[in-house]
């Protein structure tokens, strides 16, 4: 924790260090108002996708993983108009609410609930919906629910995003208490400490909290280093009584090194395994 607190002091000084930098290069002035607000658009985003995700641990589950994809990047990894892209998270929210309230499933056969991790095999997103030939639904991802992340276990044993300076009532009157909301908020100082360890408890967490039978990791070769640590962690998975399937390939964009059939046969061995069978072929 100190040293958490350190780096965040740390980052802090060298981003207002940066904006004064730029400001004197470019002549141009920075945009405290502008920049404001899109740190407080930032999170409320992060608190909403949070409830989406959230909602996720209902059973059956009311969203797919499949379908999360078409949506975790906006406002993440994508930048838009920010008000609208609220207003589309919002909608997602409220409709992901309305299928937990009448009960209405992403796999209406579901019956087994999986969780992976990394980016999947972008040009071979069919597995998901082989698998619910088996009643078998992936309900999430670090990799995907990463807008609304980081996560914590509440007192009334929960599993939610960790509340956001702004939801706490920070600050937000000088350009120093915006940078800091923001790198507390985003930045997570001191995260690549102990990273195998760290990303191991947030799967087993998740896994727990979505109430999870198994999980799918994938062990990318190349690209975005998504093997580093991941063997471990499916050890630490297995201990906990949670089935492991691993696949292989060069890296999540490129089809070269994934042999499609040999995955299905794979998927068809695991699932078998743990005494399920096809419930339409």
């Amino acid at each position: 924790p100190e040293r958490d607190k350190t780096m965040l002091e740390h980052r802090v000084r060298e981003i207002l260090d940066q904006i004064e930098w730029l400001e004197k290069t470019t002549g141009r002035k920075f945009n405290d108002e502008v920049f404001t607000e899109m740190v407080k658009s930032t999170m409320r985003l992060r608190a909403i996708a949070g409830e989406v995700f959230y909602l996720n641990q209902n059973i059956p589950a009311p969203l797919d993983q499949k379908s999360t994809y078409s949506f975790f990047t906006l406002g993440g990894l994508v930048r838009g108009d920010q008000a609208a892209t609220e207003a589309v998270w919002r909608e997602l929210r409220d409709e992901v609410k309305w299928r937990v309230e009448n009960k209405i499933a992403a796999v209406a056969t579901e019956r087994y609930r999986w969780v992976e991790n990394e980016p999947p095999p972008w040009y071979f997103l069919k597995y998901y919906r082989y698998m619910e030939k088996y009643g078998a639904v992936c309900v999430g991802s670090p990799y995907a629910h990463n807008l609304g992340a980081p996560y914590e276990w509440r007192e009334d044993g929960t599993y939610r995003s960790k509340k956001t300076p702004l939801e706490l009532g920070w600050a937000f009157d000088t350009r120093e208490d915006v940078v800091r909301a923001n790198v507390a908020a985003f930045m997570n100082p001191g995260r690549s400490a102990d990273h195998p360890g760290r990303y191991q408890q947030r799967m087993l967490d998740m896994a727990k909290a979505l109430r999870c039978n198994g999980a799918i990791l994938p062990l990318w070769r190349a690209g975005v280093g998504c093997v580093y640590g991941r063997r471990e962690n499916a050890v630490a998975m297995v201990e906990a009584g949670i089935s492991i399937m691993h696949y292989e390939g060069s890296q999540p964009g490129d089809r070269t090194d994934l042999d499609e059939n040999r995955m299905l046969d794979q998927l068809d061995h695991w699932m078998e395994n743990q005494g399920l069978r096809k419930l339409q072929d």
